[in-house]
């Protein structure tokens, strides 16, 4: 039922600065004072493990249940108001052994603002390590108490603990009291804030331990709130508090990763890559362009219409008079092209040239300018904008793989719960196995486990784990200053329907907060950055020695298959592998929902 979620931060470097909410919105809450105080509550406060329910016993003349289906459904309706209980096994990369561990997921209770917007939500979990021996780290690794992310699987939003400012300084209101579940301690507690997303149940998910659903939104009166932060009794102290929300978007790859698609419920944007569509420093579509602009006009034709703005994109070489008048001249031939192929009457088009303005990369590299050298189709999806693969001729919607053939690999394939061993020209080698894959709500639920079988050349170890999984450091995906961003993410594993690759789901923005003013007002700072709906920082500062293995979590947008085809390419938009071989695995069941 359980899986897994990770990001890196390391225990002696303070919380990252604060996150901008979804929209921007400003809130009051809890006096981050007295908010870490009350995280910091000792383990004597830690509520007991629930008590297991005695099963009734039937009365003699007790009719029997006619319809056993109306039992099953009474049967599979969770107790809201119930913790729900994960046990599983992990791993301790500072012992190199393996921990039993016992995760209690407490009901999030509902805090009242006062406000017309959204209340915050309480929430209490607790992790006891149950093996004989042995420790599991909490703020290591991907662990922080920070990165306990609730997860709305039919709004698809995604939400961090929240951050307060007392004008000062800024913190996330999530925190655990001690570093370390230890083996015979007993439990340790993490308390935290998070937006309400106004639903009777939530999914949560965990670093290392993945997306556990079912869990209850109760109000206080419904559950002994004892043990939970003293959220409502520091409402009167009034300081800003920062929801950290935000729309889950869908990334999908076409032509061979020559189109670009981003979208949530509100907006959708097509990014085509300049360099196919034109020779360098020229606006006039090359031959090769078609196979993008097709692809782009049969993406278009499965919108409802409306705005439609065609914006042109190019890197920093030469002067901005150059580039401004290159840009808006791509951007027109895009346009041209477009109304050739497809009917584009149902939209109101405009065409616009930002030159070297919107990077989404750095200009310094060969690789970071290529990224900036593009042209962006901004548009609303309409209700037609499912996915082509999705749907076969006679509008089954269970997917088709034989309608189109997959695109070839250079790496090992396999299939589900079997080890495919992946290696590098560094000597290292690890097995990868995809142990599930599931539905929940409108989403699909991955884990992929990863088990170091050959330590680099001329070393111990293999490196952090993330590197079969990983695209590395690419522009907005990894390297900026920003607490959402931290490095290793499992990025790479995406899903193949036919010849359309779909990445894990996004998080992102162009902005973020810095800081505060002396008077506690956030800093924000236009620094483009994306972030994946999984474990971020998957093995981040951990030099796995061979035997170590972790499992990794990660959120795809659904497909509509039975099965599904999970693939690490040797490339693609993003950039090249060349540290690790591409990986596939084939006739993965997507398991029934729980």
């Amino acid at each position: 039922m359980a899986q897994r979620s990770d990001h890196p931060r390391d225990r002696e470097k303070p919380l990252p600065r604060s996150a901008r909410s979804r929209g921007g919105s400003l809130r009051h809450a809890a006096v981050v004072g007295v908010v870490l105080l009350a995280l910091g509550c000792g383990p004597e406060s830690t509520p007991p493990p629930a008590e297991p329910t005695e099963e009734p016993t039937e009365e003699p003349n007790e009719e029997p249940n006619e319809d056993p289906d109306d039992a099953d459904e009474e049967d599979e309706e969770p107790d809201l108001t119930e913790p729900v209980v994960v046990e599983q096994t992990v791993w301790n990369f500072d012992a190199m052994e393996e921990v039993d561990l016992r995760v209690v997921v407490h009901p999030f209770v509902r805090v009242p603002t006062g406000e017309d917007e959204d209340g915050l939500l309480n929430g209490l979990i607790t992790y006891e390590a149950t093996s004989p021996d042995g420790e599991y780290h909490l703020e290591r690794y991907g662990m922080h108490p920070h990165e306990v992310r609730v997860v709305d699987t039919e709004a698809m939003t995604l939400s961090f603990p929240a951050y307060a400012t007392d004008g000062t300084s800024e913190e996330h209101l999530a925190d655990v009291e001690q570093a370390s579940a230890r083996a015979g301690d007993g439990p340790v507690r993490w308390a935290g804030v998070h937006r309400d997303p106004g639903t009777d149940a939530t999914a949560v998910l965990l670093p290392y331990l993945g997306l556990i659903e079912d869990v209850g939104i109760v109000d206080a009166e419904e559950v002994d709130t004892s043990d939970y932060l003293p959220v409502q009794d520091a409402l009167s102290e009034l300081v800003e508090v920062h929801e950290t929300t935000w729309d889950l978007q869908v990334h999908r790859e076409l032509a061979d990763g020559d189109v670009q698609i981003r979208e949530s419920d509100h907006e959708a944007t097509i990014t085509l890559d300049s360099d196919i569509l034109f020779d360098i420093d020229e606006h006039t579509l090359t031959d090769d362009a078609d196979a993008a602009l097709q692809a782009t006009a049969e993406e278009l034709e499965r919108a409802d219409g409306g705005e439609l703005e065609i914006i042109g994109h190019t890197d920093d070489v030469r002067s901005l008079e150059h580039n401004q008048q290159l840009s808006e001249d791509r951007a027109e031939a895009v346009h041209q092209r477009l109304g050739e192929l497809t009917d584009l009457e149902d939209f109101t088009v405009s065409t616009d040239g930002r030159a070297f303005h919107e990077p989404v990369a750095s200009n310094d590299s060969d690789q970071g300018r290529a990224l900036n050298r593009r042209v962006e189709l901004h548009y609303t999806p309409g209700l037609a904008a499912d996915s082509p693969s999705e749907e076969s001729d006679d509008g089954d919607t269970s997917g088709d793989d034989d309608v189109t053939e997959l695109p070839p690999t250079d790496g090992p394939v396999g299939t589900a719960d079997e080890p495919i061993t992946v290696s590098g020209p560094h000597g290292g080698a690890v097995e990868v196995t995809v142990e599930e894959v599931r539905p929940a709500g409108d989403l699909l639920v991955g884990r992929v486990r990863v088990e170091v079988t050959e330590p680099f050349d001329g070393e111990e170890h293999a490196g952090p784990l993330a590197w079969a999984l990983s695209f590395g450091d690419l522009g907005m995906h990894e390297g900026h200053d920003n607490p959402y961003s931290p490095g290793h993410q499992v990025d790479a594993l995406t899903l193949l329907v036919g010849d359309e690759r779909q990445f894990p789901l996004e998080l992102g923005s162009t902005e973020h907060v810095e800081g505060s003013d002396r008077d506690g007002f956030i800093i924000e700072h236009g620094d483009p950055w994306r972030v994946i709906a999984g474990d971020r920082g998957f093995g981040h500062d951990a030099d796995a020695e061979v035997g170590a293995w972790a499992v990794a979590t990660v959120l795809w947008p659904t497909t509509g298959q039975d099965e599904v085809v999970v693939d690490v390419p040797g490339r693609s938009e993003h950039a090249e592998r060349p540290w690790s071989q591409p990986w596939r695995a084939v006739d993965v069941p997507v398991e029934a929902e729980h």
